[in-house]
């Protein structure tokens, strides 16, 4: 670099150190661009969507919310689209390098300082063939080392300027272009639906029953649910939480939830009021009513059990059912007394196994029909011990006959006879099957020994 400045002619060398120096100052600079917009206009586009006429409604609960206001409006769907003239400016932010800048022109002041100082004292710095002196740049070098130094200065504060300049806040304006903005479906043409049937159906458990016709909606498209309306549709669906609006093909989902619970409070308060004016069975249909929505009851069915017609009807009640009772007692009694006066005719007849069957009655109605019992007991007794001594006693008279005509050498036709008639006999002792059931346990065993000792059939061990 140095050998080439040397061998350019001057104006060549000054062109090259302005050129240096421009290049130079291109010191470092922050640049932010940034492009503000803003809206100078806005037009909108509607387009009517076909077929798009439906109604929407809202209901609005009552003061005591107890009721609804239902509104109904009729309405197309059009598409809105937002149509924007925006308008674009490019705004340039630059931030020069002021340490550079600085720099430049402190160095261009001194050098151009310099230079100048140089060129002033020239004139006094003799001309270099002066025999006088030795100083080999002469008048001509001063001047030119003055000029060099003061372009040098001025070069380098040309520098430091063009670097401030460059750091300069620019705008550009970018022209204003229309910008469409995403569609998006509204309600228009919108007015009152009037005459228009309203339905509603009760919610349970998500699924809805059928509906009940509430009515048309008026000329301003309104349509007023009562108390007596909602009370109808809780009382057939005391579970439901939310009721269903339905016009012509829209539907509209209400909440019931504090309707219930104000529902209920009335209720209760009602039947206190007809409670304390003792309209009992008027404050129970309340009352009943409350219950279904799940009202707290406690305090009204005090009062109503505190009301003078119902402790009237608990004393009539109660007094029935001690007649009742009576009546009971007494048809009992009655009862009884029939069982036990057949079961003694029936004893008296000797048909026991009947009498038993009454007496068993009258025990099941609570009677005491112990000593008929007994009585039935030693009557059966005494009958058995009475068959068995006849049994014991055909049983001897059989067994000797046996005996003898087994001894007889030889039987004739009259024998013969005999023979066959008491081995029938004997046959009609084996057929029949006494038990010792009702014989005292004394004479049990004495009747099983008599039995073996006459030689009866199918005596018990």
């Amino acid at each position: 670099m140095r050998h080439m400045l040397r061998t350019c002619d001057p104006p060549m060398r000054r062109k090259l150190i302005i050129g240096i120096l421009l290049l130079c100052s291109c010191a470092p600079i922050v640049i932010q661009d940034h492009v503000n917009r803003r809206t100078v206009s806005e037009k909108k586009e509607r387009a009517v969507a076909p077929n798009s006429n439906r109604i929407t409604a809202k209901a609005v609960p009552s003061d005591d919310q107890q009721g609804f206001l239902v509104s109904a409006q009729r309405s197309d769907r059009c598409d809105l689209t937002s149509i924007l003239q925006v308008r674009s400016v490019r705004h340039i932010r630059r931030e020069p390098d002021w340490s550079s800048a600085l720099l430049w022109l402190g160095a261009g002041a001194l050098t151009g300082g310099l230079g100048a100082w140089v060129l002033v004292d020239a004139s006094n710095v003799p001309q270099s063939g002066d025999l006088h002196t030795r100083n080999p740049v002469g008048r001509s070098g001063a001047y030119g080392i003055g000029a060099g130094l003061s372009i040098a200065g001025g070069a380098a504060v040309i520098a430091g300027i063009a670097t401030i300049i460059r750091g300069t806040d620019s705008r550009e304006n970018l022209g204003t272009r229309p910008v469409r903005g995403e569609r998006v479906e509204v309600a228009c043409n919108t007015s009152s639906a009037d005459n228009v049937q309203v339905e509603m159906a009760p919610v349970v458990a998500g699924l809805p029953r059928p509906p009940v016709t509430l009515g048309n909606t008026s000329p301003d498209g309104k349509l007023r649910i009562s108390k007596r309306e909602l009370r109808s549709l809780l009382e057939s669906a005391p579970g439901a939480e939310k009721a269903q609006l339905r016009f012509e093909k829209s539907e509209l989902n209400i909440d019931l939830g504090a309707t219930k619970v104000a529902m209920a409070n009335a209720a209760i308060e009602t039947a206190i009021d007809l409670a304390k004016a003792d309209q009992v069975d008027e404050a129970k249909i309340e009352l009943n009513f409350a219950t279904k929505l799940g009202g707290d009851i406690g305090s009204a069915q005090k009062t109503i059990d505190d009301a003078p017609t119902t402790r009237r009807r608990l004393a009539e009640a109660k007094q029935r059912a001690e007649a009742d009772r009576a009546a009971a007692e007494k048809e009992k009694a009655r009862e009884i007394d029939g069982h036990v006066a057949r079961a003694r005719q029936l004893i008296r007849t000797s048909d026991l196994e009947k009498a038993q069957d009454e007496l068993d009655l009258a025990k099941a109605l609570g009677a005491d029909v112990g000593p008929l019992a007994d009585k039935i007991t030693r009557i059966v007794a005494a009958r058995m011990v009475a068959k068995w001594r006849n049994h014991v006693a055909r049983c001897r008279k059989v067994s000797a006959v046996r005996s003898k005509i087994e001894s007889i050498s030889q039987c004739d036709a009259d024998c013969q006879v005999i023979k066959r008639r008491v081995e029938k006999d004997w046959e009609h002792l084996s057929e029949e099957n006494l038990d010792l059931d009702g014989i005292p346990a004394e004479q049990s065993q004495a009747f099983t020994d008599m039995c073996h000792q006459a030689g009866c059939p199918n005596c018990p061990n």
